[in-house]
């Protein structure tokens, strides 16, 4: 049901919009528009008369905003517009940060439970999690397997988008339908997949298995990340490098992958995080020591609950964050050296 539930809106989708949107693609690229089918007809209407009613509801805001400021008789600075938006966009961020945030002052309780305001302060829980031989292996294991990951999502899926984009082959919409479908089912359709499918190959419980796993959820987010740099690279300066002699394999390296690694780098990131934080594959195809960090906290979750988690949430959210203020560095270089 679940998988008959995604092949329905996957279709919806591509009917109304054309599934090469996902990618950075416009509407008129993907040949939705010359779709005259009844799905997309009433999707077009439907569309265009959301989109003016949010027109309408906009212009009427503005207006409101004009006539306040018109009556009153000192109208708001430009510094208080600018207080006014950092307020705003503040509130906005502590709402979506503060529930992963809470783990933090919990983690250092010196009680036993998870309570909160922590009771007094004790580094008791960073200390279980570092002298565990469970916990770090787990920690190891979860690195080995992202990196793994990312390393593989990043050149399959980098392959792909340059053939979907360079290469007008037969099929183009089935291949990019394939390729995105784990970004639209269900993760636990593709988990009990792959729990089977290991199983008669041997592979239930290793980090091969986790790999491939993870990368299958992975390709999708390097796929569309790939392809929307692809989309707006200047190909010209490809051509440029194969009038003055360079052959294909040399334009590639030299002149098209500096140009596009920041996207690159950003896909590498997608995909990391992707396996890094993946719990479904991991609770159908690892198990015992070959546990990943997410699986090795639902195996404590189950068997006890106390600030260990919360310690290891710490953990990995530093981690994660560290990792994209790195990732967004070395992006923002990259950016600079090839402008």
């Amino acid at each position: 049901m679940l998988l008959v539930a995604a092949g329905i809106v996957f279709y919806l989708y591509d009917r109304l919009l054309g599934i090469s949107t996902l990618s950075g693609a416009a509407a008129s690229d993907t040949g939705s528009e010359r779709r005259s089918g009844l799905i997309a007809r009433a999707g077009a209407r439907v569309g265009t008369g959301l989109v003016a009613m949010l027109g309408a509801i906009s212009d009427t805001l503005a207006e409101m905003r004009e006539a306040i400021h018109a009556s009153s008789p000192s109208r708001p600075s430009g510094g208080a517009s600018r207080l006014l938006l950092w307020t705003a966009s503040l509130l906005v961020i502590a709402f979506l940060c503060l529930p992963a945030l809470f783990v933090i002052p919990v983690s250092f309780t010196s009680g036993s439970f998870i309570e909160f305001p922590p009771q007094g302060f004790s580094l008791r829980w960073y200390s279980v999690y570092w002298n565990s031989p469970g916990w770090i292996d787990a920690t190891v294991r979860s690195l080995i397997v992202a990196i793994g990951t990312a390393a593989l999502a990043t050149v399959l899926g980098t392959a792909t988008a340059f053939v979907l984009v360079r290469r007008p082959i037969p099929g183009r919409g089935a291949i990019l339908s394939l390729a995105l479908a784990p970004l639209v089912l269900p993760r636990i359709i593709i988990a009990v997949g792959l729990f089977y499918l290991y199983a008669r190959l041997a592979l239930l419980g290793t980090n091969l298995g986790l790999i491939l796993g993870h990368t299958v959820l992975a390709v999708p987010y390097v796929l569309i990340t790939v392809m929307a740099v692809l989309r707006t690279y200047d190909e010209r300066l490809d051509q440029a490098a194969r009038t003055l002699g360079a052959n294909a394999w040399r334009t590639l390296w030299y002149i098209t992958l500096p140009q596009i690694r920041p996207g690159i780098i950003a896909a590498f990131l997608f995909a990391f995080i992707t396996s890094f934080d993946d719990l479904t594959i991991a609770l159908f195809v690892s198990g015992g020591r070959t546990a990943t960090l997410p699986r090795q906290m639902w195996n404590d979750l189950l068997l006890q609950v106390n600030p260990t988690l919360a310690a290891v949430s710490t953990v990995i959210l530093v981690f994660v964050t560290v990792f994209i203020v790195l990732a967004e560095t070395l992006r923002r270089r990259a950016t600079a050296r090839a402008g």
